[in-house]
């Protein structure tokens, strides 16, 4: 398939299907997965500078891990803060996680794709999807789990949301933060969650 083709449908796809956490309203029921432990520690730093060509390796963790509800997809294992609700989306590959109380909101969600494409044509697509308030900052791509992922920074509905993404094999994944507050605390829940993430062998 020629690269402008593909491209276009791969942005169809993009649009479609990865809208369905934004839209997600009236989830199902929250999941019996327990919660455990704790993960509150000392924020670290996030890269605010323009994107580059070459990878950037995450930073030494200085928050441990999430220890709330753990999901395992064919694509990773990952757990969401502790004591919020899991619920399952609108589609298999969708987990969508919410603060008991609040609006705050961790989400999962993964899409195959017609064919790979190259990270920043990924990140491109993604901060050009109609559900943010308006075009969002991409960030220092951050190595999670070995594996080079695009950074978005932006809002919804105003509430401050972060995207972190990429894609294994022809499957996109992105993994959302919506999160209201302080930014210390936004980006120790955005570091806890980040530091469970291991990838499934492809």
């Amino acid at each position: 398939m020629a690269t402008g083709a593909r491209s276009a449908a791969t942005a169809v796809a993009l649009a479609t299907c990865l809208s369905l956490p934004a839209c997600a309203a009236d989830p199902d029921p929250p999941s019996s997965a327990p919660p455990a432990g704790s993960d509150g520690a000392e924020p670290s730093s996030s890269p605010t500078s323009s994107p580059t060509s070459s990878a950037t390796a995450a930073p030494t963790p200085t928050v441990p891990p999430a220890t709330g509800s753990r999901i395992a997809t064919p694509l990773l294992t990952m757990r969401f803060p502790r004591g919020w609700d899991l619920y399952d989306g609108m589609a298999p590959s969708q987990y969508d996680a919410r603060e008991p109380g609040g609006q705050n909101t961790v989400l999962y969600s993964s899409v195959d794709l017609i064919a790979p494409v190259p990270l920043p044509e990924l990140a491109d697509l993604y901060a050009g999807r109609s559900d943010w308030d308006r075009r969002p900052r991409e960030l220092e791509p951050v190595t999670v789990d070995g594996v080079r992922c695009f950074r978005l920074r932006g809002e919804r509905l105003g509430v401050p949301r972060e995207v972190v993404g990429t894609q294994r094999g022809e499957t996109a994944v992105q993994i959302v933060f919506e999160i209201d507050g302080q930014p210390a605390g936004r980006q120790r829940t955005i570091d806890s969650v980040l530091a469970t993430v291991a990838w499934e062998p492809q």
